[in-house]
């Protein structure tokens, strides 16, 4: 009998197939993922499931088949990234919603912008008020301030960085995105920030030796934050699974990815404004439709093709 639960966010009731339980379930509501829990004896998913209207059928046959969060695909079944395939997701994704793709990083954008001036604005007040407290010592104030701003403005990059992503998942998956998705992110803040940290580490690391164990580290580790913000793992879990599923991937990522930076630099050279305004949305949603591929999870365009 098929597994109904109520979704984590937003609270509305989901129903996917029997067999299903330990998986995860986007909701086509809110897109959360949402953990798929164990049938009990009585029929029920726990003990607040109860039966009520409007509930959202992730069965198969359905258009949320996708939403079923399968286990991670390993050899011989991993998925290959076709650059052909990948592109045509990717604008058949995008087309339908291309107002909030854009207008979404643009408002993300001009947030970090804001936030970044406030983040100096900060240092500054930091600054002068270990000046006023603590007399003739320079490079103390100096420290925090830099500190201070410095702190506030990674904090708002990873929180902006976390909401677009999971806004452009929704976008590629084929979900309802809305532009408020980009304030979405501060739950994976301190996890975005705890892998970009290692993942620095290591591509220095990599740089250190020679430039190529720089870019496969780069490569092995891109999928960190989609993970982190599609299933709620922690940081250093993330990297082992975006190994994972970048294995066997990473020639054809690295050339997806080349492809997208000259194209990007054509036409920003151009226009700025152009490549700002919608190249940079469109590459956005490609690296979720990448992600989606790689973890063996429907697109948009494969849900409805």
């Amino acid at each position: 009998m098929p597994i109904e639960f109520r979704c984590t966010r937003c609270e509305r009731l989901l129903r996917t197939p029997d067999g299903s339980a330990g998986q995860f379930a986007v909701c086509p509501e809110c897109g959360a993922t949402a953990p798929i829990p164990e049938l009990l004896p009585n029929g029920a998913a726990g003990p607040a499931w109860q039966s009520a209207p409007g509930t959202a059928s992730l069965g198969s046959g359905s258009a949320w088949e996708s939403g079923v969060s399968r286990p991670l695909p390993d050899a011989p079944g991993r998925p290959a990234l076709d650059l052909g395939v990948v592109f045509s997701r990717t604008w058949n994704a995008f087309v339908p919603q291309w107002p909030t793709a854009i207008l979404g990083p643009l408002l993300a954008l001009v947030v970090w912008l804001t936030g970044l001036v406030g983040s100096a604005l900060l240092g500054a007040a930091v600054a002068l008020g270990v000046y006023l407290l603590v007399d003739n010592r320079p490079e103390v104030f100096i420290s925090l301030a830099v500190a201070a701003g410095v702190a506030a403005w990674l904090a708002i990059s990873a929180w902006l960085h976390a909401g677009v992503s999971l806004m452009v998942l929704k976008v590629a998956r084929g979900v309802r995105a809305e532009v408020a998705d980009v304030f979405a992110g501060g739950p994976y803040v301190v996890r975005i920030l705890v892998a970009q940290v290692l993942i620095l580490v290591s591509v220095l690391f990599g740089l250190c030796l020679c430039i190529f164990p720089g870019v496969i580290f780069w490569l092995m580790f891109s999928q960190s934050t989609m993970l982190i913000v599609d299933r709620n793992v922690g940081a250093v879990e993330s990297l082992g699974l975006s190994c994972r599923v970048t294995r066997g991937n990473k020639l054809a990522l690295l050339a997806i990815v080349l492809i997208a930076w000259l194209a990007s630099t054509t036409v920003s050279s151009m226009t700025a404004a152009l490549a700002t305004v919608l190249v940079a949305p469109l590459l956005r949603v490609m690296y979720a439709v990448i992600y989606l591929i790689l973890t063996g999870r429907a697109t948009a365009s494969a849900t409805t093709a």
